[in-house]
Parts: C-alpha cells; structure tokens; sequence
C-alpha cells in the first residue's frame, strides 16, 4: 500500500447472471445478424406500461446475450430486424439461455416518387402501416426517388409520405398489397 492508503479488505467479484441470451433465426435455420434486441420491463399496468430495460444488436452469428441483476417486475424481448417480419415480444423468465427466436423474411414495396423542382427526394419519408397496432415501418427516399420498405408483413398496408424532419403529411395510398414474389 502507498502511504496514506487505507487497507479495503478482500474484494470480492462476481459474474453478473445471465438475464436472457439466445439466438436470432431465420425459418431456414439461418442466423438473422441484422437485428436489434431490446429486454422490455413492465413499469406499470396496462399494455403501454413496457419500457426498454436493456438494448442491443445479435452478433454475426445471430447470438445475443443480455447480464443483468433481474428487477422485480414481468419482462419480456423484442426483436426487431428489417429485413423480417414483427413479431409480438416474448415473455421470458430471467435466468432463459438458449432462446431461439424464429423470424419469417418480411415482403417489401418498392417504389419512386417525382418532387418538384428544388425539393430534394432525402426530404421525404415514407411509412407502411398494417391493420395492427404495431409501429409502421419507414425508410427514407433515396436521392434517385426510389425507396424500399422492407420487412413487411404480407398484406395490406397504407402507404404514406411525409416530409422530414417535420413529419409533415404528404399524401397516402390506401390499402397496397405487400405479398411474396412468385418463383
């Protein structure tokens, strides 16, 4: 000890449990390595009373893993990857490893708008929104005027534009059909 310094005793260090870890898959068996994984945490009562509690991206093999002391409320994960379709977050209790979460390759509209004259196409947002209550999925337009909104579950969906950062609305398409390609 250096003078001055006082004696702390034994310290002692321990490996913070595993809260949940698994992995991120494609119907194929494929590991998904685009996605997001967020522990949600119940701070209420009510559906709207989830919270993000602990957020991370899947490794390149699909893996994620989260360490963490558990608090004392229902927790549940997310999984996010825009490539593929939502799925419902899934209850887990803490403690869970070797969770595989399954996710099916979403459908996608592709499409391009023309802007007048000194509007640029980086300025337009556009979002897909389904008959669930989920958040839609958004992309921005490219500097050529196209876009692509991945991830989408087949179906219907609402397109609409809007002008960012503002959010202004710009106009909408109702009910276009988002299915897999014929092959």
């Amino acid at each position: 000890l250096q003078p001055e310094a006082r004696d702390l005793g034994d310290i002692v260090l321990r490996a913070r449990a595993v809260l949940v870890a698994g992995r991120v898959l494609a119907f194929d068996g494929q590991a998904v390595a685009e996605a997001s994984v967020t522990v949600q945490r119940r701070y209420g009562e009510g559906e709207d009373s989830w919270g993000q509690f602990l957020w991370g991206e899947v490794e390149a093999g699909g893996s994620f893993a989260f360490y963490d002391d558990p608090p004392d409320v229902p927790l549940r994960l997310a999984v996010d990857s825009p490539l593929y379709e939502p799925i419902d977050p899934l209850p887990f209790v803490p403690g869970t490893s070797g969770l595989e979460i399954v996710l099916r390759r979403g459908v996608a509209v592709r499409g391009s708008v023309l802007v007048p004259a000194g509007v640029s196409p980086l300025a337009i947002e556009v979002a897909a929104r389904d008959a669930s209550a989920r958040d839609p999925r958004t992309t921005s337009v490219r500097a050529d005027g196209t876009f692509e909104l991945t991830g989408l579950v087949p179906g219907s969906h609402d397109v609409e534009f809007a002008l960012r950062p503002t959010g202004e609305p710009l106009t909408s398409i109702a009910a276009v059909v988002a299915q897999h390609e014929q092959g």
